[in-house]
């Protein structure tokens, strides 16, 4: 999982902004919208950064 995790961050910044999710959520068919996006990063952000970090990521994929 970390390779996948580590491909989208493409700022090599540790964590996952919503421009880096949204299209890839997207083009799985996962997700249908922005909105959509912005919910499940609001459910699993725990530390309230508006980014995903890896282990929020891991619980992202398990929800799939």
């Amino acid at each position: 999982m970390r390779k996948y995790f580590s491909s989208l961050d493409g700022d090599g910044s540790g964590a996952i902004g919503i421009e880096e999710l949204e299209d890839p959520l997207i083009a799985l068919g996962l997700v249908n919208s922005r909105e959509e996006v912005e919910k499940i990063m609001s459910e699993v952000d725990e530390d309230g950064t508006n980014e995903i970090e890896f282990k929020e990521f891991l619980t992202i994929m398990r929800g799939v």
